[in-house]
Parts: structure tokens; sequence; C-alpha cells
């Protein structure tokens, strides 16, 4: 740049005025391509340090749901042993159910009175979402899976509103209603109060199961418990998708 601009005012100096504006066109072309240049590193940086960011929402989120994804192992596999203690019930309802064994119809009516619980993290994906970092991930088919994980979570919600719903307003006041601590039976003991205070301690399930309402509100109990396990695998299956593709990104 120096040596064009003494280039520049000898020219000038010996009145070659064409030498002098090509010259001064050089010094402009060099102070315009040193801008480019400028700008075009700065734009690397900012790219590299969005990247980074990006890398950073991608590890926090793919901690987030690992976690998620082994507490919903567990939930999958309690759900499958409250659905098969409800469809072993419907499936020996009757005389045959006098033939269980005592111990096994306490692990039965255990099964079915015993809501699972899931709570997923969000953290990560919200506040990703809430600041704006969320576009930082530039792919759209590992943002697609991302969404449709948390996109499900609102259904499990209601979904397990509803078993709730069957299993302690439901289920509970009928055994509640027929006499039965209900403490005792999730603890894997059976004792009554009430009417059947004067009984011998050993009792039976008779009166419950005798009872229409209960063998309805058990059918359901096995319904609305399939439903949440529907949801539950979908919502692993997505997840599963989710961390795989997060991997393969981080991994690039």
């Amino acid at each position: 740049m120096k040596f064009l601009r003494k280039l520049r005012y000898k020219s000038l100096k010996n009145s070659k005025l064409s030498n002098y504006l090509g010259y001064a066109i050089g010094e402009i072309l060099l102070v315009v391509i040193g801008i480019f240049i400028a700008i075009q590193v700065n734009e690397i940086y900012e790219q590299k340090k969005q990247d980074t960011e990006g890398d950073k929402i991608l590890r926090s989120l793919l901690t987030e749901f690992k976690l998620n994804q082994s507490q919903l192992d567990g939930l999958i596999s309690d759900y499958i042993w409250v659905y098969d203690s409800a469809d072993y019930l419907i499936g020996n309802y009757g005389e045959q159910l006098n033939e269980i064994p005592r111990r096994t119809l306490d692990s039965l009516m255990g099964g079915i009175l015993y809501v699972p619980e899931y709570y997923p993290s969000e953290s990560v994906y919200n506040l990703a979402i809430s600041t704006g970092k969320y576009d930082l991930i530039k792919n759209d088919s590992l943002k697609i899976a991302i969404s449709n994980t948390i996109g499900l979570l609102p259904l499990y919600k209601m979904t397990s509103r509803r078993v709730e719903d069957v299993t302690f307003n439901r289920l509970h006041k009928i055994i509640d209603d027929e006499g039965y601590l209900m403490k005792d039976i999730l603890g894997g003991r059976l004792t009554s109060f009430g009417k059947y205070r004067e009984q011998t301690p050993k009792h039976d399930y008779s009166s419950i199961f005798e009872n229409i309402e209960f063998e309805n509100t058990l059918e359901l109990r096995r319904i609305c418990t399939a439903d949440i396990l529907a949801v539950s695998r979908m919502i692993k299956e997505s997840q599963d998708n989710a961390i795989f593709k997060i991997e393969k990104e981080l991994n690039k």
C-alpha cells in the first residue's frame, strides 16, 4: 500500500496523470480486497462460533434425551407388568380366580392399582427455543426428529391422566367401598376394616370379584394401560431416532 502511494505521488509530481489514476485505482482495489477478506474471515469466525454453540445445544439435548430414555425404559417395563396383571385377572375372571394362589392374587391386585410415573426433562429444548438458539441447529431433519419427540409428550400426559382417573378415582374407590385397606393391598398384604372387621384375618377377594363395576373398570384399566404403553413406545422410538441423528451430527 505504501509502495503504491509513493508511485502515485511520484506520478503526480511528474505530471503523469494516467499513471497516477492507475496507481490510485490499484490502491482502492487493494483496500476493497482487504475489506472483503476481513468480512470473509469474520463470517467464518462467526459461523464457527455458531457451530460451536449449536454443538453445545446438541450435546445437552443428547444428555437430556438419554436420561429420559433410561426413565422411559423403566416406565414401559412397569406398564407391561400392570397390563399383564389386568389381562390375567380378566382372563381368569369367575370361579378360576379361586384357584389362583393368594400370594399371586396379591401381586396381581397390586399391579392393577399401581401407576408408574414418568417425568421427562424438557428444560434444554425449552431454553433453546426461548433464547432463539434452537435455530443454530442447521440440520432440518435433525430438528424435525427432536421436535417430533417433544411433540409426543402432551399426548403422553393426556393418556396418563386417563390412567390416573381410572385407577385412583374408580378402582381405588371400589376397593375402599368394599372395605379393604389400599395400603395393605399395595404393600402385598390384605387386611380389612369396617364391615369385614369381625371376619378372620385371612380374607379373600371374593366380594371385590363379585362386583360388576369392578369387572367393568378392570377392563377399562386394561384398555387405557394398552393405550399408554403404545404412546410410551412411540416416544421411545422417536427418541431413539433423535438420539441417533444427534450423535451422527456431532460425529461429522
